[in-house]
């Protein structure tokens, strides 16, 4: 996510040159940034990260076998938001940035509801 009413500010979604789910594992997902982009006037390799403004990771799940309506399981959200000396840090040209999250898991009181046995 990306504040995008300043002037010269790119949406994140504008460096994103790929996104991967992978097979064996569907949870996890790879997003590809170009970090770096070629300028042909400039001649050179010009940084994408500093016009990234206001960013924040925002994750949400469900769980696919889940119904509709009334899940027994729901998961918690989760937002972090990065400035973006952060996300400098975070993102570097030509290296790879893991970010593992497990989120946390709420069970309805349905889960463990308790019936007495005559």
């Amino acid at each position: 996510m990306s504040n995008q009413q300043k002037r010269g500010t790119v949406p994140i979604q504008l460096i994103i040159e790929d996104t991967v789910v992978a097979g064996i594992t569907p949870n996890s997902i790879v997003f590809y940034l170009r970090a770096k982009k070629f300028d042909k006037r400039a001649k050179d390799w010009l940084d994408q990260i500093p016009n990234v403004r206001d960013f924040a990771i925002e994750i949400t799940a469900i769980e696919p076998a889940a119904p509709l309506h009334d899940p027994l399981v729901a998961y918690l959200p989760l937002r972090i938001p990065l400035s973006n000396d952060e996300l400098r840090q975070l993102v570097q040209p030509h290296r790879t940035t893991i970010i593992d999250v497990t989120l946390l898991r709420l069970p309805s009181p349905k889960l463990y509801e308790l019936i007495r046995f005559a």
